[in-house]
């Protein structure tokens, strides 16, 4: 994993700053790097005045290539509090905190929240989407038909990441994520569809039981599901 540290905002002395900003943006959208989001607070330098005279800056910043997204499913980074100075630290946590979400695979949100999407472009967006979408356990969805509701979930959470231009405003889908999911080859983005892959995998188990007849685990299911018919007429 590599970290870049690149700060142009607190030099004031530098001139056409607003160019090397831009620089390092383009830097950032061509390489795929994520904006590390902070999960206590924003700002990490403040001029200490009162009223209209307050300014509050974020000065510094973690970055780390989409592809390692998975690598470090609970990274985040805090902003550590400096009392008798006006700049603030920020550390990274490569554990990160202990989960309080609603979803019931936790690590699916917490890998999608857990980073900015403020300085991501689509190509970037799409590289995360599909490192994050890729890591789902096979094995669960190999073996369980998934409720209906919590695939819906999941669309929902990736659709907002896809759809979101900015972390404080509220994501307009322009068109349904099941649109989104078709080939690239016909004008889409290629997504994974949950719900189609979740069958896919369920499918080549039917695939096993109707190919090797030999195995222990047919010989188990057959006794149970379907002991004078094939695995295509099991019952309930």
């Amino acid at each position: 994993m590599k970290i870049f540290c690149w700060n142009c905002h607190g030099v004031e002395r530098l001139e056409n700053k607003k160019a090397l900003m831009d620089d390092f943006n383009e830097v950032v959208n061509e390489l795929s790097l994520i904006d590390l989001k902070t999960s206590n607070g924003w700002f990490t330098w403040v001029n200490n005045r009162e009223g209209d005279a307050l300014v509050k800056e974020r000065l510094d910043h973690f970055i780390i290539s989409a592809n390692d997204v998975h690598k470090f499913p609970f990274i985040e980074t805090k902003v550590i509090r400096q009392v008798n100075w006006d700049h603030d630290a920020i550390l990274l946590d490569m554990e990160g905190c202990k989960l309080k979400v609603e979803l019931r695979d936790h690590r699916f949100r917490f890998r999608v929240n857990s980073w900015s999407k403020r300085l991501l472009s689509y190509g970037g967006k799409e590289v995360l989407l599909k490192a994050i979408i890729q890591s789902i356990p096979t094995y669960t969805f190999s073996v369980f038909l998934a409720p209906k509701g919590i695939i819906e979930e999941l669309h929902s959470i990736t659709s907002q990441v896809w759809w979101t231009s900015n972390e404080k405003s509220r994501s307009w889908a322009m068109m349904a994520w099941k649109q989104l999911c078709y080939p690239k080859g016909i004008g889409s983005m290629g997504f994974m569809d949950i719900y189609m892959f979740n069958l896919a995998l369920l499918g080549r188990q039917v695939w096993r039981l109707a190919n090797f007849k030999d195995t222990l685990c047919f010989r188990v299911l057959s006794a149970k599901y379907f002991p004078e018919r094939d695995v295509f007429n099991a019952k309930r």
